[in-house]
């Protein structure tokens, strides 16, 4: 499970902002006791562990929602592809805060803490488009934290080499590029601490709300058998969406291709196919249910799924990632996950995170929003008609000043004169008591100066 994500100078974050899943010991509510994790092995003196299940991040448009989002893909693409998909000379796609010419000459850093294996691992590094500046390790596999290594630019100090014995052997052999991690390497080369690390981050998933094209294909392939097309049915069903079937149709042979395909995808298709069990995912067919004028079953039609609504493409596409995260006790960001999705049907899929029936593995849901009425209470008849669907240390929010740049802040953090346990979160948000919202006072003036010559016109 993530425990804590932070991010320094990158893009709109120009000061180090994080993101904690560390649930407040203040907000004892039994109503909320299902959104939070108790994990006794890494209890403290001051109190239990727990960790959150969900958060959900508030702010104003161009505020950094996305940008915080962004953060965590680089820092998971970087591990994932710095040591095997990238040569000596290449650059490193970070981006500094680029409004201040300090800022944009510093490193960019990103930090993950998160519990592997009821353990504790705290991995970090510090990179400009040239090179990796600094990288550190640490383990804490009972009580004690323990360093593993720290790197100063091309200088590797392994101060556990009992654990890390590939690092140490790297570092002599001087097999570590500028521009790729050492953790990464030495992931290539089979460590098993390393190991242990990516096998968390195999776990850890970033997904558009916006895009979903980019991971349809996924919940295509689940669809294709029939133990994932099941439960992708249930979670269709559940919505209410008039779908009675889903059905893909795969391709197997070069001569079932489109003909008006490009030739050189057409070329890459074909090849595709000629591997062993090659196969293509054709289109995407929905069934719905056909009646009389009596109201009598006449069978189903079938309908392309770039016919149905973009909400329904778009939840059809997100039941792959959310299942899988479920099913698997994963972590899954999602930027923008309300978005064409009606606001009931949002507060059904964080409540799934929140229920131990459908979320026994300790799944998590980080997700950007500004469907304000999560804030408020209601969604869930057991919770009653005014217990919000998320605790105050579950509401974070981005704000950006004057200068440009983004900070990262919880409701938890306020005063408790300020936000009291039973308050209409959502009214006092769009107030503006908590931030993270536009300023509008000038709007209706500044647009009716644009708009004033057109009308004079007319």
């Amino acid at each position: 499970m993530l425990v804590q994500f932070s991010v320094k100078n990158y893009k709109s974050f120009r000061d180090e902002a994080k993101l904690s899943l560390v649930a407040s010991r203040y907000d004892k509510d039994p109503a909320t006791e299902t959104h939070w994790l108790n994990v006794p092995a890494l209890d403290r003196d001051s109190g239990p562990f727990r960790l959150l299940k969900s958060v959900a991040i508030y702010g104003a448009n161009a505020s950094g929602k996305s940008k915080l989002v962004e953060a965590v893909s680089f820092m998971r693409h970087f591990m994932l592809r710095s040591s095997g998909g990238t040569q000596l000379n290449d650059k490193i796609p970070t981006v500094p805060f680029r409004l201040n010419p300090d800022a944009e000459q510093a490193p960019s850093e990103f930090e993950l803490v998160f519990l592997h294996e009821d353990e504790l691992f705290r991995y970090g590094f510090e990179v400009t488009t040239e090179k990796v500046v600094s990288e550190w390790l640490y383990h804490r596999p009972k009580t004690k934290e323990i360093e593993v290594f720290y790197r100063d630019e091309q200088t590797f100090d392994v101060i556990n080499p009992r654990q890390f014995k590939t690092g140490l052997r790297l570092a002599k052999d001087d097999m570590i590029r500028p521009n790729a991690l050492m953790l990464s390497v030495a992931a290539q080369f089979n460590d098993p601490l390393a190991r242990r690390v990516f096998a968390w981050l195999a776990k850890l998933n970033v997904i558009s709300g916006l895009q979903e094209e980019g991971y349809e294909g996924f919940t295509v392939s689940r669809v294709m058998h029939t133990e994932g097309k099941s439960a992708v049915m249930n979670f269709l069903a559940g919505a209410d969406l008039g779908i009675a079937d889903v059905r893909v149709q795969p391709i197997e042979h070069e001569s079932d291709l489109p003909g008006n395909l490009p030739s050189g995808l057409r070329e890459r298709l074909a090849e595709a196919l000629t591997e062993k069990d090659g196969v293509i995912l054709g289109g995407t067919k929905t069934l719905h249910r056909r009646y009389d004028s009596d109201g009598n079953p006449l069978g189903t039609v079938e309908f392309d799924m770039d016919d149905e609504s973009s909400g329904t493409q778009k939840y059809f596409a997100l039941s792959g990632p959310i299942l899988e995260t479920l099913q698997q006790g994963d972590t899954l960001v999602v930027d923008e996950l309300e978005s064409k999705l009606h606001p009931n049907l949002v507060r059904k899929i964080v409540g799934l995170f929140h229920s131990p029936e459908t979320n026994p593995h300790n799944a998590q849901l980080i997700f950007n929003t500004h469907d304000s009425n999560l804030l408020s209470g209601g969604g869930l008849a057991e919770r009653g008609p005014t217990q919000p669907l998320l605790r105050r240390d579950q509401i974070w929010f981005v704000s950006k000043d004057r200068y440009g740049a983004s900070s990262l802040y919880a409701l938890s953090d306020f005063k408790t004169d300020t936000v009291r346990k039973g308050d209409d979160y959502r009214e006092k948000y769009l107030q503006g008591r908590f931030g993270a919202v536009p300023y509008l006072n000038d709007y209706d003036e500044t647009v009716s100066q644009t708009l004033q010559p057109v009308a004079n016109e007319e």
